[in-house]
């Protein structure tokens, strides 16, 4: 039988590298083998069906992908981009303002040199430019930790916070920690309990809102990282709802404590963080006009 390299499976199926690497992974595609240490397929292999296939890109989708693609504002890109990274810095305690926010968007750019403003808090807030438009480009992969380890990197650029805390462990968190009051886990296991908990959430054939935040909520169980894990969970959200067809959202600054607490009742009571995002999304249905 003869055999194809990943890149050779990506070219021919108009995929990423990174997508066909996982579709080995989780077995789904027949005769894959790994060769040295890395994957080769069948000749013949035709690419697996994609999870909740058949659903029709939607407007809004479509509009995101046209603005990131052609570098071309719009109202809904513009709407995205400076309220997701606003509200979603402001609630992991990152001090920019609305109009900073704003402005960055309107100049490209952020001004580092402001005296009032930590610089490192600015340069999170204008990565998180960046990583909208990664999973805006991404949405239809798979997760997966490389992933993830990415959003983490891209948040993290020139910040003395990401220099200072990946020094080790592949940038995985190298100390104990609590979320809320419950001990994360320990930084030995996270190289197990991440890609765990990717495959398990792979592994189903449709996914729904409440699994993309049990997702999350499990992630941030994890912590994976010393820093920014709410804003590479939240973008994670987005993007999967994107990769779904459910209606994405936005969670509000005034809503963080409705948030954090939906997360520590989440074993026990899961209604309160999804009554929370299904109102976030009428909020954002109701801005989108598409």
């Amino acid at each position: 039988m003869n055999y194809i390299t990943v890149a050779q499976a990506a070219e021919k199926w108009g995929i990423s590298e990174r997508r066909v690497r996982d579709y080995c992974a989780n077995g789904r595609v027949t005769g894959a083998r790994i060769k040295g240490n890395k994957w080769v397929l069948p000749e013949t292999a035709e690419q697996p069906e994609r999870k909740n296939s058949g659903k029709k890109i939607s407007p809004l989708t479509d509009a995101l992908s046209e603005a990131v693609m052609t570098c071309i504002s719009n109202s809904v890109y513009e709407y995205v981009k400076v309220n997701f990274t606003y509200h979603s810095v402001a609630t992991d305690g990152i001090s920019v303002t609305l109009k900073q926010v704003q402005k960055g968007f309107a100049d490209r750019k952020f001004n580092l040199l402001l005296p009032d403003i930590n610089t490192d808090d600015t340069l999170t807030a204008a990565n998180h430019f960046l990583c909208i438009d990664k999973v805006i480009e991404e949405y239809r992969e798979p997760l997966s930790v490389d992933m993830v380890r990415e959003l983490h990197s891209a948040l993290g650029i020139m910040t003395e916070r990401y220099q200072k805390n990946t020094r080790s462990y592949d940038g995985y968190r190298t100390f104990d920690c609590k979320v809320g009051n419950r001990k994360a886990t320990a930084p030995e296991r996270i190289y197990k309990e991440l890609p765990a908990l990717i495959e398990q959430y792979e592994s189903k054939e449709i996914i729904t809102l409440e699994d993309i935040l049990d997702f999350h909520y499990r992630f941030e169980r994890i912590r994976p990282f010393a820093e920014n894990n709410g804003l590479i969970g939240r973008l994670l959200i987005f993007k999967e709802c994107l990769r779904n067809s459910i209606t994405p959202f936005i969670i509000d600054i005034s809503d963080r404590q409705r948030y954090f607490d939906g997360l520590d009742k989440w074993e026990r009571d899961r209604r309160e963080l999804i009554d929370l995002c299904l109102d976030a999304q009428v909020n954002f249905s109701g801005f989108i006009k598409i």
